[in-house]
């Protein structure tokens, strides 16, 4: 009996220490038992281990740039164009040269993004001094005067 739970502790020990992957594979860092395709790693297409490891710390090829806080890479040329390429927006924070409408807090935004009604500056400066309201915009939500919360909850009900 001793000998059978000798085996079994080896086995369940060998077990925790990770798994073994076919040829051609390597195990995701960080996982017990996942693995993927030698050349799935820095791929740049998918996370394809769960915890994103084949992504991580690879190179970004040239002319490209990685998203602060993602394994995504973007063209250099995106950063500050107006556009949200990275997931959180990130190519369009700290601009200094912005072509569209820049806010205090240094996000870049699309001309289109200024006087829509919509608050997309952190301190809603994007919506200040704006023209009448034009269009078909109802006069409740005309940007120079913005409506409060309650007044745009009491239009929704």
């Amino acid at each position: 009996m001793k000998l059978f739970l000798y085996f079994i502790t080896l086995f369940l020990v060998a077990q925790s220490h990770g798994q073994t992957c076919k040829e051609g594979e390597v195990l995701c860092e960080g996982t017990k038992d996942e693995c993927i395709l030698k050349e799935y790693i820095c791929d740049g297409l998918w996370l394809d281990c769960s915890n994103g490891w084949d992504e991580s710390d690879c190179p970004c090829p040239p002319g490209e740039i990685k998203c602060p806080n993602s394994t995504m890479c973007i063209p250099a040329s995106w950063i500050c164009d107006t556009d949200w390429d990275c997931p959180g927006g990130e190519d369009e924070i700290d601009c200094t040269d912005c072509p569209g409408f820049l806010c205090a807090d240094g996000l870049c935004l699309n001309a289109r993004y200024r006087c829509d009604g919509e608050l997309d500056c952190s301190n809603g400066e994007d919506e200040r001094d704006c023209p009448p309201c034009t269009g078909n915009r109802l006069p409740e939500l005309c940007s120079t005067q913005l409506p409060s919360l309650k007044k745009i909850k009491m239009l929704l009900l």
